[in-house]
């Protein structure tokens, strides 16, 4: 049993997206929000002798590409991790939206019509064409979080 959980944080300053790489302590780690850019959180785990077992995201950001299924690629998450999604089942951001809350990356590899695409310009196409319409507020949403952000300060 690991007897300690060490953090190391990453923040990309362009994007304002932050990363927790988890070191579990027995020579894996579990990767929080990962970048799509992943070369900084692979030299993190390197450079601390880690292996990636496990990736989770917090949520899925309108403004940034996660790099959780390349790292289930690159460095082959087992089949029955697990999935959570924070948005789904009829969101606006789940695409496709489905009924089910939690699923694994073996079951999404095997079943989502997204991963099985060719190439990444029919990935984008058939993303897009899978989105419902968009509430009315999405439009002014960044705008006015941003608005939101700045008058707390």
């Amino acid at each position: 049993m690991p007897s300690s959980v060490h953090i190391h944080a990453g923040v990309d300053e362009g994007l304002g997206n932050s990363c927790y790489l988890l070191d579990l302590g027995d020579g894996t780690a579990l990767v929080v929000d990962p970048p799509r850019d992943l070369r900084a959180v692979l030299t993190r785990a390197r450079e601390g002798g880690l292996r990636i077992r496990f990736a989770t995201e917090t949520h899925q950001p309108a403004d940034c590409l996660s790099g959780a299924v390349q790292l289930a690629h690159d460095h082959a998450l087992p089949g029955e991790t697990a999935v959570w999604p924070t948005h789904g089942a009829g969101s606006f951001c789940s695409a496709p939206p489905g009924a089910e809350l939690t699923s694994t990356v073996a079951n999404e590899l095997a079943t989502n019509p997204l991963l099985a695409l060719p190439d990444e310009q029919s990935f984008v196409d058939a993303l897009l064409g899978s989105l419902s319409s968009h509430p009315g507020y999405f439009t002014c949403w960044a705008s006015a979080t941003g608005a939101a952000r700045r008058s707390s300060m």
